[in-house]
C-alpha cells in the first residue's frame, strides 16, 4: 500500500514539473523545445534528483512526498503563478491547433501503455538484472543494503529509477515491464525539435518521428525491461540541445547537465559517451560565444561546470555505491586506469573484443554500423525478437533517405522555376554538421555496432541530419503533407507488421492468452496467470514473502554461472507486488553454524534448494529440516541443467 502510495503521487509530481518547466520555457524557447526540456525534466530530472536522495539513506516513498511539499511550497510564489497562469491560457488554442499531430503522438504511445499491459516481462535481460534491479529498488528504497542473485544487479541502472512511480502506482506489476515508455515520449520530442528547422508544421514532423520510432528495433523496446531506448533518448536530447540552443542561460544548462550525465548513469557504457558530449557542449559554446567575447564564454563555461557539479553525485550514485561496497565504480567489471586497478568478477576486454571491436575506441565499428544499415535496408529485418542485432532497423533508414531525396528534388525543381532564390531558404549548414559529426563520432565508442539496439542514438540523430539536408527552396505545402502522409502509411506498416512478426508482438500475446498455466511464462504478475516454475508463489500483490534460494555464485568470469531456471531469471521471485526479499545462498560457503538470528534459512518462507543437494542442507539443518515440507519440483531440462526442490518453511520462527 505505501508504496501504491508513493508511487501515485510519485507520477503527479513528474506530470507537475513536466507542466512547469513546459509553461515557463514555452515563451522564451518555443513549444517544441518547451516539450522537450519537460519531459527531460520530469523523467531523467526527476530520477537523478532521486537517486541522489537515495544515495543518502532517503528512500523514493519518503522522497515523492518532500517533493511535493517543495512544489507546492513553490507556487506561494505569485511571480511564478502569474508566469504560469499567462502561459497556461494559451494552452488550450494550442493543442485545437495542432490536434494532428498530438493524434499521431497518443496514438504511438497508447499502442505500447496497451501492449505493456497485456505482456509479462518477456525479455532476458529484463528477468536476468533489470527486473530485479527494479525489484530491489521497490523493497529497500535505496541503493543499500542488497543481497542479489548475481553481480549484473550492481551496474548503475537509472532507467529503473525513472520508472519507480510507473511500476508501482497500481499496487502491483502492471506497467513494469512499460517503464521506458516515458522515453519514447522523449525520443519523439527531441526528433521533432530537430526537425523544426526544416519542417515547421507539426504535423509534417510527427510522421517523420513516427517512422523512426516505429522501427522494429525501438518498437519493441518500450515494452521490456532494457534500457537501450532511455539512454537512446537522452544522447537524441542532448544533441538536440547543443544544436538548438544558441544562447544557453543558466536553466537550459541544468537540463542539458541532466540529460549528459543521465547518459553514463543508464548504462557504464554511456561513459565515454557522456564524457565525450560534455566536451561538444564546453566546445559548442566556445565557437559560439566567440563574438561576445572571451569572459562571456568562459562565464557560461562556468556555469555549465557548475551544474555538472552539482548534478554529478547523484547522476554517480551507483558508481559511488560499488566503490565503497566493492571498491569499484563499474563493479563487477575489472578494469584499470595506469597503476590504478579497480577489482571486479568480469575481465574489461570481454566488452571490447572481438565483434564489439578493439578497445574503447574502434574505426572498424564505422564498418560494422554501416554493414548492419545495408542489411536491414536490403533484407529487413532477420532475427524477429527485441534484440533483432544487424538489421534491427529494418527498411526505415532507406524509406528516410528516400523521402529526403524527393523533398529535395521537389526544392531544386521549385527553385529552377524561379519561384524563390535559394540563398533564402538554406537551412544553416553547421547544426546538421555538428550532428552528423557528433554520431559518427559516438559510434566509434559503442561497444557493439554491429546490435541494432546499441547504435539507436546515433542513428536517429543522423537521419535527422539528412532530413534537414535542404540545399533549395522548400516545396509548397501540400508537397510537405504528401510527403508527411506517406511517412506516416510506412510508419502504420511497421506497426502492424512488427506486432504481427516480432517477439514479443500483440501477435505474441494473443497466443499467451490461449495457452495453459503451465506454459505461461515466469514472470510476475503476468496476467495470463503463473508459470510452472512459479506457481508456488502467493499470487496477492500485497502478500509478501521472504525466499532463500540456492545459487551457484551468480556471475563467473565468463557471464552467468547460474543453471536453474529460478536463479538464471530471477525476477519471477519477486512476485507481482516486487515485494519478496530474495535471499541468495551457496552451499559451499555455507557451515550451518550460524545461530538463527543470523541464518537467512530458518525465518525464510520459502526456500529453493538444488535437487542434488536435499540431503547435503539437511545434513548441515538437522533441527530446521523438520519444518521443511516440498511443494514443487523444477526438473533439469535442456536450457537449465539443474533441478531445484521448492521447500515451505512450517514453522513459526
Amino acid at each position: 500500500m505505501l508504496n501504491m502510495l508513493a508511487g501515485a503521487v510519485g507520477l503527479v509530481v513528474q506530470a507537475a514539473i513536466f507542466a512547469t518547466v513546459y509553461l515557463i520555457s514555452a515563451p522564451r524557447r518555443g513549444r517544441s523545445l518547451a516539450i522537450l526540456m519537460g519531459l527531460l525534466v520530469a523523467v531523467d530530472g526527476y530520477a537523478v534528483v532521486c537517486l541522489g536522495a537515495m544515495l543518502l539513506g532517503i528512500p523514493w516513498t519518503a522522497f515523492n512526498p518532500i517533493l511535493a511539499v517543495v512544489i507546492g511550497l513553490s507556487l506561494v510564489s505569485s511571480r511564478l503563478r502569474g508566469r504560469l497562469r499567462r502561459t497556461s491560457d494559451s494552452v488550450l488554442p494550442l493543442l485545437r491547433r495542432h490536434v494532428g499531430a498530438l493524434a499521431i503522438v497518443a496514438a504511438v504511445v497508447l499502442v505500447q501503455v496497451v501492449a505493456a499491459a497485456l505482456s509479462p516481462e518477456l525479455s532476458i535481460d529484463g528477468q536476468l538484472y533489470h527486473g530485479p534491479v527494479l525489484a530491489e529498488l521497490v523493497q529497500h528504497g535505496t541503493i543499500w543494503g542488497w543481497d542479489v542473485p548475481n553481480q549484473y544487479m550492481f551496474y548503475t541502472d537509472l532507467t529503473m529509477v525513472t520508472g519507480l512511480n510507473l511500476a508501482t502506482f497500481t499496487g502491483a506489476t502492471v506497467f513494469d515491464n512499460g517503464i521506458q515508455i516515458p522515453h519514447l515520449a522523449i525520443l519523439i520530442a527531441a526528433i521533432s525539435a530537430l526537425l523544426r528547422p526544416r519542417f515547421p508544421s507539426s504535423w509534417s514532423r510527427a510522421p517523420f518521428a513516427a517512422l523512426m520510432v516505429t522501427t522494429p528495433v525501438i518498437w519493441m523496446q518500450p515494452r521490456i525491461l532494457y534500457v537501450d531506448l532511455g539512454y537512446a533518448a537522452a544522447i537524441v536530447a542532448a544533441i538536440a540541445l547543443m544544436t538548438l540552443i544558441r544562447r544557453p542561460r543558466t536553466p537550459d544548462l541544468i537540463v542539458l547537465a541532466v540529460t549528459v550525465l543521465a547518459i553514463p548513469a543508464m548504462k557504464p557504457a554511456g561513459l565515454l559517451t557522456g564524457a565525450l558530449l560534455i566536451g561538444v557542449a564546453v566546445v559548442v559554446m566556445a565557437i559560439r560565444g566567440r563574438n561576445s567575447g572571451a569572459r562571456d564564454v568562459l562565464r557560461g563555461v562556468a556555469r555549465f561546470a557548475i551544474a555538472l557539479l552539482i548534478v554529478g553525485p547523484a547522476a554517480a550514485a551507483f558508481y559511488l555505491r560499488n566503490l565503497i561496497e566493492h571498491g569499484s565504480p563499474v563493479y563487477p567489471v575489472t578494469t584499470s586506469f595506469g597503476p590504478i586497478v579497480f577489482p571486479g568478477i568480469i575481465d574489461f576486454s570481454v566488452f571490447a573484443s572481438g565483434d564489439r571491436g578493439s578497445g574503447l575506441v574502434d574505426p572498424l565499428r564505422w564498418k560494422t554500423y554501416a554493414d548492419n544499415l545495408l542489411l536491414g535496408m536490403t533484407q529487413g529485418v532477420l532475427k524477429t525478437d527485441y534484440d533483432p542485432r544487424a538489421g534491427g532497423f529494418g527498411y526505415m533508414p532507406l524509406i528516410v533517405l528516400v523521402l529526403a531525396i524527393a523533398l529535395v528534388a521537389v526544392g531544386l525543381v521549385v527553385t529552377r522555376r524561379g519561384m524563390s532564390r535559394p540563398s533564402r531558404f538554406l537551412i544553416p549548414w553547421r547544426p546538421q554538421l555538428l550532428m552528423a559529426v557528433v554520431a559518427a563520432v559516438i559510434l566509434l565508442l559503442q561497444p557493439a555496432t554491429f546490435d541494432a539496439r546499441y547504435v539507436i542514438g546515433p542513428t536517429v540523430v543522423l537521419l535527422c541530419a539528412i532530413l534537414l539536408f535542404a540545399p533549395a527552396a522548400p516545396p509548397r505545402r501540400w508537397v510537405g503533407a504528401l510527403v508527411a502522409t506517406i511517412a506516416l502509411v510506412a510508419a502504420s506498416a511497421q506497426i502492424l507488421w512488427t506486432e504481427r512478426n516480432v517477439y514479443p508482438g500483440l501477435g505474441d500475446v494473443r497466443a499467451l492468452s490461449s495457452l495453459n498455466e503451465r506454459y505461461q511464462p515466469n514472470s510476475p504478475g503476468n496476467p495470463w496467470g503463473q508459470g510452472f516454475a512459479s506457481a508456488w508463489l502467493p499470487d496477492a500483490p500485497d502478500e509478501c514473502v521472504k525466499i532463500t534460494v540456492q545459487t551457484n555464485g551468480g556471475v563467473g568470469s565468463g557471464g552467468v554461472l547460474e543453471a536453474t531456471t529460478l536463479t538464471t531469471l530471477p525476477y519471477a521471485l519477486y512476485g507481482p507486488g516486487l515485494c519478496n526479499d530474495v535471499i541468495p545462498v551457496q552451499l559451499a560457503q555455507y557451515t550451518g553454524s550460524a545461530t538463527r538470528q543470523e541464518d537467512p534459512t530458518v525465518d525464510s518462507d520459502f526456500l529453493v534448494l538444488y535437487q542434488d543437494d536435499e540431503t547435503r542442507w539437511k545434513r548441515l539443518l538437522p533441527d530446521f529440516s523438520s519444518c521443511l515440507t516440498a511443494v514443487e519440483d523444477i526438473d533439469a531440462d535442456v536450457n537449465y541443467p539443474i533441478g531445484v526442490r521448492v521447500f515451505a518453511n512450517r514453522c513459526t520462527i
